[in-house]
């Protein structure tokens, strides 16, 4: 097993290699009006963010405070496979069905696999939550902004 400074200027490389790409991504954004701010703000923002955490994720590998639940010798201190097979089947429920149900369906569905993957037993009460988010969120998307997050069988847009 690699030691926690090879792993954490492993993870800090990776993080800043995410940070570059974003970065040359958001230049390639181009608005068809001359305003200061444009739709490359966001994405610029979070390269920013990025590179900032890959530099503190550097600084504690070298200083020897990096700690990762991933390569703990305690297989407590692990994450259990269940709580990734939740989160892997509730994002690709959500891409599978985003298209033919729409984004209430698909993000309720994602909202229930994450909660279950964090613990939570209640399946019902996570699908109404979840219902109740991504019906809010889709009708500020929709109603308000003027933004179509997706025509499915369930959509606000449709």
């Amino acid at each position: 097993m690699a030691s926690p400074f090879k792993l954490g200027i492993v993870v800090a490389c990776v993080v800043m290699a995410a940070a570059v790409v974003a970065a040359i991504a958001s230049a390639g954004i181009r608005s068809g009006t001359p305003q200061q701010i444009g739709p490359s703000v966001a994405p610029f923002a979070v390269a920013i963010l990025l590179a900032a955490l890959a530099a503190l994720l550097l600084l504690q590998a070298a200083i020897g405070q990096w700690k990762c639940e991933a390569a703990a010798d305690d297989p407590v201190a692990r994450c259990p496979a269940s709580t990734f097979a939740w989160l892997a089947a509730g994002v690709t429920a959500n891409v599978v069905l985003i298209g033919p149900l729409g984004f209430i369906p698909a993000s309720s569905l994602l909202f229930a696999a994450t909660a279950r993957a964090l613990g939570s037993r209640t399946l019902t009460r996570n699908l109404a939550l979840g219902a109740a988010l991504a019906a809010a969120i889709e009708f500020a998307f929709v109603r308000l902004l003027g933004l179509d997050l997706g025509a499915g069988m369930f959509s606000l847009s449709a």
